[in-house]
């Protein structure tokens, strides 16, 4: 496992991997108690661990081994988990806590390589990503979905989302709120055949469709973002770009979503990395895992 702790105005605590797990999911169970899923290594992963005092603990497993799940959430208490990779892309929906499964209606289709983010208080939506199985261009690189799922955790019903304008898959997609209005930030990512520095943003009041925003300041895929800790932007690290590096970038938005820009931050990783995962976590777990 390899880990590295960097001081924005909070603490942006990164993992590559736990027994060279690649592609897994984390976010903090409670207010510090970092959970982990699925991922690949000599295949994929149905482990579920707990880092607790510096050490990774099997908690549970998933129903389901797999990968390339997407950016995932902690809905009361449960990781939520949505389609991603076994020997094809798949379509299972999964909650894991440390004690139970709940399965979920699935997924209207298979996919990987998509991301996962909260919507509305109650809801979810699933964007982009690809279904192995289906082969879309004529060099035989799969089509990369401009799809998107919304999933209600009260009706427990999934409806159509709106269409991406860029279909893409390896991207990442995060939720920010400028102007008390919440929105969706699509990153990047696989746009046939190539990377894309493209980003898109969806009001999530109006639902009127995604809009363009400023482009990255590097064409990438397989980085990690997280919303920053005042919620109007987003900071990603490492990736693969031309090489996989370890530079962070924040995007940044003022008072509007129309006042939004890139900029690429002094700090660094300690290591080049991508296909990572990364979280803000307290001073408090910060000062226990990697300032002792």
């Amino acid at each position: 496992m390899s880990a590295v702790c960097l001081h924005l105005t909070a603490f942006l605590f990164t993992l590559s991997a736990v027994y060279l797990h690649f592609s897994a999911v984390c976010l903090l169970l409670g207010p510090d108690l970092p959970f982990f899923c699925g991922g690949t290594g000599d295949g994929p992963k149905a482990e579920c661990y707990v880092l607790w005092k510096r050490e990774f603990i099997h908690a549970t497993s998933m129903d389901h081994a797999k990968e390339t799940i997407g950016m995932d959430l902690i809905m009361d208490g449960f990781l939520v988990l949505v389609a991603g990779y076994d020997t094809a892309a798949t379509n299972k929906f999964e909650m894991v806590s440390l004690t139970e499964n709940k399965a979920m209606p699935s997924l209207p289709t298979s996919v990987s390589g998509h991301c996962v983010v909260q919507a509305l208080e109650t809801s979810i939506m699933v964007i982009g990503g690809y279904d192995s199985a289906k082969i879309g261009t004529s060099d035989g690189n799969p089509e990369y979905t401009d799809e998107t799922h919304v999933f209600d955790f009260e009706t427990e019903q999934w409806t159509p989302g709106p269409l991406l304008i860029n279909g893409r898959s390896g991207h990442t997609c995060s939720r920010i709120e400028v102007g008390q209005v919440p929105y969706i930030v699509v990153l990047g990512g696989y746009y046939t055949p190539d990377t894309t520095d493209k980003v898109e943003i969806l009001d999530l009041l109006s639902m009127s469709g995604w809009v363009q925003g400023p482009k990255m300041l590097e064409a990438g895929r397989r980085y990690s973002s997280v919303t920053n800790p005042k919620g109007t932007g987003l900071i990603i690290s490492g990736g693969l770009y031309s090489e996989v590096k370890e530079t962070m970038f924040e995007f940044e938005c003022k008072d509007s979503i129309d006042d939004c820009q890139w900029t690429k931050l002094e700090q660094k990783l300690a290591y080049a990395r991508a296909g990572h995962i990364s979280m803000l976590i307290p001073d408090s777990l910060a000062q226990e895992l990697c300032l002792n």
